[in-house]
């Protein structure tokens, strides 16, 4: 055992999927004998199965170290970076753009049912959002609940101020309330709003 010689590292990158697995089941028997099943019972014992750690350590050093791996991961690394500034450049168009495309097209659409405007080049939608409360603050919305609204306040795991609890009555009532007041609450009241989406069809052509 102690004479064991190592043959040369495989082309693990171009094996194919059965050499492979004929390589792992290989490397994985032991030299066990019938009348003596194999143990680490000398430093021999245990290189041959460091040996055996050393051949699986050194098939993945080689995947990660090989040129396709690492092309690939240049590639990804490109990738997101392209990404992230394409990204960039669409927040900006947004931010630039968003309001006078809102007001051009509500001039367009005045009038029709459709709320979508299309042109060759992409289509802009533009949605209506309504008022609401949201919740800044839970601690303080949760100490208002208790007191003025109950029923608001859930108790199934660990009690919590539901806005959803809350009927309209009372939702009409915190809406008129000042945002100070609101903030004392813990709430947040939200103006109807109207959103602007834009789709140049390129993601649906995917």
């Amino acid at each position: 055992m102690e004479n064991e010689t190592h043959t040369a590292q495989p082309d693990f990158m171009g094996m194919t999927e059965t050499e492979y697995q004929a390589w792992i089941e290989e490397a994985l028997a032991n030299p066990a004998t019938p009348d003596k099943p194999f143990e680490i019972d000398s430093d021999g014992a245990l290189d041959w199965v460091l040996g055996k750690f050393l051949e699986c350590e050194s098939q993945l050093q080689a995947i990660q170290n090989s040129p396709e791996v690492i092309r690939a991961k240049a590639i990804i690394a490109n990738a997101q970076d392209l990404e992230r500034r394409a990204k960039e450049r669409i927040e900006r168009l947004h931010g630039r753009f968003d309001n006078e495309i809102a007001h051009y097209v509500q001039a367009k659409l005045e009038g029709k049912r459709t709320r979508t405007y299309r042109t060759l080049l992409g289509a802009v939608s533009l949605r209506n959002k309504a008022a609401g409360l949201t919740v800044v603050d839970k601690e303080s919305a949760l100490e208002w609940a208790k007191d003025a609204y109950p029923a608001a306040v859930a108790t199934e795991i660990k009690e919590s101020f539901k806005i959803s609890q809350l009927d309209n009555v009372m939702r009409d009532i915190l809406m008129r309330e000042s945002n100070d007041t609101l903030a004392r609450r813990g709430l947040l009241a939200t103006p109807a709003t109207e959103t602007l989406t834009i789709a140049t069809g390129v993601s649906d052509a995917e």
